[in-house]
């Protein structure tokens, strides 16, 4: 297994223990649902990102990387002189445009709380639009992207 592929796995770890510990707090229901977005989307779509640049790093065969990861099919380097280009590449390119990807990729949409009367309240915040549903769905799409891609490197 390369090192990019277990950096993928482990990113991708580390969104399950987010969605784990956010699911165990929507059921304890101690907090509100608007406040647990808050806390909890910005660390599972990080990880999920992250998982998703060791994943494009896999798939062109790429050492690990000390910059910053790509997030985009089009911030990847160029596939090595003598090796081809993964077709992979253009369906992960295809979902950017319209699939999960692209949502996932997306600054998070902010929506103002329900519990805020007024425009000059100062306390006042916004929410997440995405909720803990959409975020485990990425993160299921995520392990099925994985799982798919990288069998079919092995296969090769």
């Amino acid at each position: 297994m390369s090192s990019t592929r277990a950096l993928a796995n482990h990113s991708l770890y580390l969104a399950k223990i987010q969605l784990s510990a956010w699911q165990g707090q929507l059921e304890a229901q101690q907090l509100p649902v608007a406040l647990l977005g808050q806390a909890f989307l910005p660390a599972v779509r990080a990880h999920l990102l992250d998982t998703y640049g060791w994943l494009l790093l896999t798939l062109i065969d790429a050492p690990e990387s000390s910059g910053p990861l790509p997030r985009f099919v089009a911030e990847l380097q160029s596939v090595a002189p003598g090796k081809a280009t993964p077709g992979s590449l253009n369906e992960l390119q295809r979902l950017e445009q319209h699939g999960w990807l692209a949502a996932l990729q997306q600054s998070p949409q902010l929506a103002p709380s329900a519990s805020n009367k007024s425009r000059g309240n100062l306390a006042a915040t916004e929410v997440p639009a995405t909720g803990f549903d959409e975020a485990a769905s990425w993160c299921d799409s995520m392990e099925t992207a994985i799982e798919t891609l990288c069998d079919s490197l092995d296969e090769c």
